[in-house]
């Protein structure tokens, strides 16, 4: 009997730990004009923030994933402003830089819960298989 409550109690906190994934938002942040930031090289861009709405409050995602049968992919109508001092992921840029290369606060980056190197609750970490 021992083992079989602890097999139900390990079951259920399995399934109360899983999370859904209900819609995702996009929400325009800033449309760049060239003029409010001195930028030029932004003028015709629009910074989006991406957001996963999940079924809790308490829900997170830890992962995003895909491979060779289902990639993973950002599609878009538009270009995707990449700056020259970029990475591909905000954990790899600290806002000191932002001093040298201010262009750096509007480059495209995946990150969880992270604007800049030292926000989020993690490091997010590439795997090629």
């Amino acid at each position: 009997m021992k083992r079989l409550f602890s097999f139900v109690a390990a079951l259920g906190t399995v399934l109360v730990a899983s999370a859904q994934l209900t819609s995702i938002s996009i929400e325009p942040v800033l449309v760049h004009d060239g003029q409010t930031e001195g930028l030029e090289a932004l003028d015709g861009y629009t910074t989006y923030h991406i957001y996963a709405l999940l079924t809790n409050e308490l829900d997170f995602v830890s992962s995003v994933f895909g491979d060779a049968a289902r990639p993973m992919a950002l599609q878009t109508t538009g270009d995707i402003f990449q700056s020259t001092a970029g990475t591909n992921y905000g954990s790899s840029i600290s806002e000191l830089f932002l001093l040298s290369f201010p262009d750096l606060a509007y480059d495209s980056w995946f990150t969880i819960d992270a604007t800049f190197a030292g926000d989020g609750i993690g490091t997010i970490q590439n795997a090629f298989g």
